[in-house]
């Protein structure tokens, strides 16, 4: 809250949506309430009803989901992303900037793509908390999927391109340091990748099979290219040896 708190730029709403915490949450909420467009704590239905429901609260032309633990890097983040969405007249439904991730204390740098396309989203995905998304689009396509627990927002940057020609424009800036304890973090959670398999089926059924097969053939290949380089190396090492 206090690196959004101390932004350069102020031409923004800023919107807290809390499920109803009892850890002095509210508490904090309603002592910085003067800072904040619009607040509430009660429960709700998970995180992307949550998201959904800030929302709906938002009249700007680009919204920025962040996180719990999330941080904006430095005072000038929304002030340079503002700088650049008008620079490019608004053109794009998505502005993204570059990451750093926190784990087990160390810092690591998380740069976004240069593009995107389906390929990439089979595998991966934007980053949430530094991804400005354009309202309109959010609304026009309904939000996020409140069914999922885990991967609705994955799932609508995927819809957004593949059914609304949606436009993607890389952010040459650092904006957001990312707390990687979040479970959408962890890219071998079974709850996550059962998600993301029943919405490549349902969703994209004709791209999926096709997709499963060549995933299935590079994994092989990863294999094959290198179990040959660590045979490579074991004749090196043994060439050294011998010398």
């Amino acid at each position: 809250m206090q690196s959004v708190f101390e932004q350069s730029f102020k031409d923004f709403e800023y919107i807290v949506i809390d499920g109803g915490s009892t850890d002095g949450s509210k508490e904090l909420l309603q002592s910085c309430s003067s800072k904040i467009t619009y607040w509430v704590s009660e429960k709700d239905n998970g995180i992307y009803h949550a998201m959904n429901k800030g929302a709906a609260k938002s009249t700007g032309n680009y919204l920025l989901f962040l996180n719990a633990a999330d941080v904006l890097t430095d005072k000038k983040v929304i002030e340079k992303v503002a700088d650049e969405i008008i620079k490019t007249n608004e053109r794009y439904s998505f502005y993204t900037g570059n990451m750093q991730l926190i784990k087990n204390g160390f810092i690591a740098e998380s740069p976004m793509p240069a593009e995107v396309s389906f390929n990439y989203f089979f595998k991966s995905s934007l980053c949430h908390p530094s991804t400005f998304i354009a309202n309109k689009l959010f609304k026009t396509i309904g939000g996020y999927n409140e069914e999922n627990k885990i991967v609705s927002d994955w799932e609508f940057f995927l819809t957004a391109f593949t059914q609304y020609n949606a436009t993607y424009y890389k952010l040459n800036i650092l904006t957001t340091l990312f707390d990687t304890n979040g479970i959408s973090a962890n890219p071998l959670d079974k709850k996550m990748n059962e998600e993301r398999q029943k919405a490549l089926e349902t969703k994209f059924p004709f791209f999926y099979q096709d997709y499963k097969r060549f995933n299935e053939i590079e994994n092989e290949y990863k294999k094959y290219y290198y179990s040959r380089l660590h045979q490579l190396l074991a004749r090196l090492i043994s060439v050294f040896r011998k010398k």
